[in-house]
């Protein structure tokens, strides 16, 4: 009970401070592992917009919809949440390979997706995707700095292990932390 009010006061908090839809769903995504209720409260605010054929809010969508396979009981429940998010996001990313945003939102679900599932094919390519781009780009216009500091936050924990990917990993955080 006290989550939700707290979700409710951060929706309020964001929303009031200007911040759009997707705003809130990139703070929501972040909260996934953590909180069961970010899972709903993107899938409210995405479903209006994945209709309207919007790449970005329909991966937000899948990923969504993917997390709440782990609230159901039903194994073919599981599954069949998990399928639908996954083509969600694969069609999201059909619609703007581009993006690095929905790259990392792929990334990610195939990061936490259990081996069983093969769904993993394309956390290599992700990765070296989003921080070429980054590398490029380290001023990504219309998303916040914040964002980008938790990716490379996520992305490090990812590849502890691995120098090379450490070494763009911090060189870009710093690159970010100096944005302004």
């Amino acid at each position: 009970m006290i989550l939700i009010i707290w979700l409710l006061a951060f929706s309020y908090s964001v929303q009031s401070q200007g911040a759009t839809d997707a705003d809130l769903v990139r703070a929501l995504f972040f909260r996934l592992d953590q909180d069961a209720a970010a899972a709903n409260r993107i899938l409210q605010i995405t479903g209006k917009s994945i209709h309207q054929n919007d790449p970005l809010m329909m991966a937000y969508h899948g990923v969504a919809t993917a997390n709440t396979a782990q609230q159901a009981v039903s194994p073919l429940t599981k599954y069949n949440r998990f399928r639908e998010g996954r083509r969600l996001v694969e069609q999201a990313i059909q619609l703007r390979h581009d993006l690095p945003e929905l790259r990392f939102i792929r990334l990610s679900m195939q990061h936490k997706t259990p081996s069983f599932l093969n769904y993993s094919s394309d956390i290599e390519s992700d990765t070296r995707f989003i921080l070429d781009h980054l590398e490029k780009n380290p001023n990504q216009p219309g998303i916040n700095k914040t964002y980008w500091t938790n990716v490379l936050l996520y992305l490090q924990g990812m590849y502890s292990g691995d120098q090379t990917y450490l070494a763009r990993i911090t060189a870009l955080q710093k690159v970010i932390a100096d944005k302004r």
